[in-house]
Formats: C-alpha cells, sequence, structure tokens
C-alpha cells in the first residue's frame, strides 16, 4: 500500500513501476465537502424593549454531524432574545468551524401624536391623529363611545369640547394611548377688526406682528382646511414665528382680553 499525504483538492497523477520495469499511470482525483454554511429563521421583537425574539439554524454542507454554539450553549436555537447581534459557531464532525452572527431587530416605539381643532361654534372640534412605530396595520378605540371595541376611526370630529382618550393597538398587540383634550371658544364675545392688527400682511420676512392693547392670551395658528397647526407660546410681544410655514394662507385665531378674533394672513 502507497500513501500521499497533505494533498490539495483535485486530480493527482501516479505512476506504478514494477520490478520488471513495467510501469501503470492513472490519476485520482482528491473531493472536498461542501463549504458549511446554514439556513436561519428569526423572529423579530413584538414590540419595543420586549425580549421575545427568537433564533433558529438549519446548518448544511460540511460534514454532518455538526454542532452549534452560541457562547457557552450548544443549541441549534436561541429564544427569549433582546435585539441585538448574535454570533455563533457551527462546526462539523470534521472539526471544520463556520462562524457568523444573525441580528434580531425590533420594532420602533409605538406612538401616537395628536392636532387638535377646537371647538369654535359647536360640536366642530376635531382630532387629527399620527400613530408611528409598532407593526402595522393598528387599530383604535376611542372612550367617546365606549372602550374595548377596537373598530374606532383613526381620527374624530364633529366633538364638542372635552377630554378624548384614544388606545392604539398594532398588529403584534402591541398597545400606547394618548389623550387629547378640545377646548371650545363657543360663547367668547367677538372683537372688533379694528381693535387688532397684523401686520405685515402678506409676510415673506419669516415673521407676523400683532400689534394689540391688553393681554392676549391664546394665539392658535390654523390652515386653510381648518386643522390647528401651532399654538405659539411666546406671544407676550405679538410677534408669531411663521418661518417654517409652507407658503399660502392661514387663520390666526387671536383671544385677547377675553374676546375672539381670527384674522386671514398670507405667508409668501
Amino acid at each position: 500500500m502507497f500513501n500521499a499525504n497533505e494533498l490539495w483538492v483535485g486530480y493527482h497523477t501516479f505512476i506504478l513501476t514494477d520490478d520488471n520495469g513495467c510501469t501503470l499511470t492513472d490519476s485520482v482525483e482528491i473531493l472536498e465537502p461542501e463549504a458549511i454554511s446554514f439556513t436561519d429563521s428569526t423572529l423579530t421583537v413584538s414590540c419595543n424593549g420586549d425580549t421575545d425574539g427568537e433564533i433558529y439554524i438549519t446548518p448544511l454542507g460540511g460534514t454532518p454531524n455538526y454542532l452549534v454554539i452560541w457562547d457557552a450553549d450548544t443549541t441549534s436555537s436561541q429564544i427569549a432574545l433582546a435585539p441585538g447581534y448574535y454570533s455563533f459557531n457551527i462546526e462539523d464532525a470534521n472539526g471544520c468551524v463556520l462562524v457568523d452572527s444573525l441580528e434580531i431587530l425590533e420594532p420602533a416605539i409605538l406612538d401616537a401624536t395628536a392636532v387638535i381643532t377646537s371647538e369654535l361654534f359647536g360640536t366642530d372640534g376635531s382630532i387629527d391623529l399620527t400613530v408611528t412605530g409598532g407593526t402595522t396595520p393598528y387599530t383604535f378605540d376611542w372612550d367617546n363611545d365606549g372602550t374595548g371595541d377596537n373598530d374606532d376611526s383613526e381620527d374624530l370630529a364633529g366633538l364638542i369640547s372635552g377630554d378624548y382618550t384614544v388606545t392604539v393597538t398594532d398588529s403584534s398587540g402591541c398597545m400606547t394611548s394618548a389623550s387629547e383634550v378640545i377646548d371650545s371658544q363657543v360663547g367668547i364675545e367677538k372683537l372688533t377688526s379694528e381693535s387688532i392688527l397684523v401686520y405685515p400682511n402678506p409676510s415673506n420676512i419669516g415673521i407676523v406682528t400683532i400689534q394689540f392693547e391688553g393681554v392676549i392670551s391664546q394665539i392658535t395658528l390654523i390652515d386653510m382646511y381648518g386643522r390647528v397647526i401651532g399654538v405659539p407660546t411666546n406671544i407676550e410681544e405679538g410677534v408669531i414665528d411663521v418661518s417654517n410655514l409652507e407658503s399660502g394662507k392661514y387663520l390666526i385665531q387671536i383671544i385677547l382680553n377675553d374676546k375672539s378674533i381670527t384674522k386671514q394672513v398670507i405667508v409668501q
């Protein structure tokens, strides 16, 4: 028997010669197993901050049997995982090793914000809700018609003043809630146009100045669809920043000395 060691993959030619000088030339092929690989199934964390991610590994290639090593663990799967990367080794029967890692993802934080339109003339308040994060689709449960039904619309209209709370549930069962307040301007005495001056109008300098006498308690910016787009807080000087508004027409509702007036302003 003749041996040859440490051969590379491929064909190797050899010559046999007997005592009479007769020869035989032939070749043999050295094969190799397929490279170690794997298929995986990963389950994303259900809700942001949870630890219920899962990873399942199925080794392929190489030479069975396999050993899957996660740190000190030697199982082919991992459960109850937090978001992040998880490294593992796959070792086959010949001691060949594949090193790799997989990532467990998580959805963004489920959040709900709202744009509020106050009740101006009676039962005309509205809530325009925007939901981000989680996993779509969402269901909505507003408390103005009872709770627990999860069959309400995302937005509400035709509202009177009061408190409104919504619970949003995503397709993974994650939940968030938001509470909004509809204010009422019904019954507030109206100011005359002559008592308030708004300038420049049109404005192309990024600000609008309100000239008045008395104490302004609230200024509300409203677009031409009736949506509240801003409630400035620094109103003592009567200067309103409109630099972040797109060009167009807007309404400025002013409450001064417990009286109200609405002025149209054009932003250029």
